[in-house]
């Protein structure tokens, strides 16, 4: 298929965009997309539909630019210089309260206790674009010296955060895919997805350490285990961890960074061909079902957001 570049404004080129807030409500009425024209009618299937500006074609770039995700970190560091990239917020402490409700028990109302946790977080910090370049750099800087390799896969098993961002981009600094799996996912799930795709590396939220033990019986190939610090880790996670699996390499995600800084390689950018991720279902229905997706193909979803502009305005 012939590559079609994004014709269409992109948001750089507002920069009343760059301060837009999205809200979960329609701004503009009309028409977001029509039946292709003269599509050969498929039994069974329904008639593709597109933007009615792309009518003849699909759009498999944002801009002209980018083919990879490394490529968008890269251009927009370029772009947007020392804007905001990235806010985040820490939990400081969970805190839990306890509630007496009235719950149907055998047919009888009757009152128990319910126990409500909430969790107190700091305020927003931010990093700019260009501060997030540098940091995703040493992230796969610090991969390198852990011992991986260029198609070496880091498996991320976290919520999404601007840690889990930057530790997907900088393993794609360094053509590294990821294997992404839903952080709720149980010990049999993330097994499977562990063994299936030979992850060399593994990133995950402190609270998850307790869950790979098991797992990492059967998953041999993870050599390095690295906790998000975004939330505080309990230090007898991290000891028990290292006493069942005494060969792992355990680190926080703050000390593989100063690893990379300390110990500067250079980029080894993925082409559009190479492989992104493989992205596991939440295993609702079975055994998880990894999806393998090339940067090609990320990128192409991605042109979505070249459609803002022409639907606000």
């Amino acid at each position: 298929m012939t590559e079609i570049v994004s014709e269409l404004p992109l948001i750089y080129d507002k920069p009343e965009l760059k301060k837009a807030t999205v809200q979960p409500k329609i701004y503009k009425k009309g028409l977001f997309s029509k039946e292709v024209e003269d599509a050969e009618a498929v039994e069974g299937e329904t008639i593709p539909r597109r933007n009615p500006d792309l009518q003849d074609r699909l759009v498999s770039r944002p801009s002209p630019d980018v083919y990879t995700t490394y490529d968008v970190v890269r251009t927009s560091a370029a772009k947007y210089g020392n804007a905001k990239a990235l806010g985040t917020r820490k939990l400081i402490k969970t805190h839990k309260e306890t509630r007496k409700i009235k719950k149907m028990i055998d047919g009888v109302e009757t009152e128990v206790d319910k126990v409500w946790t909430y969790f107190e977080l700091s305020a927003y910090t931010y990093r700019s674009f260009i501060d997030y370049e540098k940091m995703i750099l040493s992230i796969g800087a610090g991969l390198r010296k852990l011992g991986m390799v260029k198609g070496d896969r880091v498996h991320i098993f976290a919520a999404t955060s601007a840690n889990w961002l930057g530790m997907s981009h900088g393993a794609a600094s360094q053509t590294m895919p990821i294997v992404t799996a839903y952080d709720t996912l149980g010990e049999e799930g993330l097994n499977h997805s562990l063994v299936a795709t030979g992850a060399k590396a593994i990133f995950l939220d402190p609270h998850l350490l307790p869950t790979i033990v098991n797992p990492l019986r059967d998953a041999k190939e993870i050599k390095y285990v690295i906790y998000n610090t975004e939330h505080e880790v309990n230090p007898a996670h991290v000891d028990h961890l290292n006493e069942v699996h005494p060969g792992l390499t355990i680190v926080s995600i703050d000390d593989l960074i100063k690893l990379g800084e300390d110990n500067p390689v250079d980029p080894v950018p993925p082409t559009a061909d190479d492989l992104c991720c493989i992205m596991y279902t939440s295993g609702s229905t079975g055994t998880p079902k990894g999806v393998p997706l090339k940067h090609k193909q990320v990128i192409a979803a991605r042109k979505f957001f070249a459609l803002i502009p022409s639907i606000l305005s």
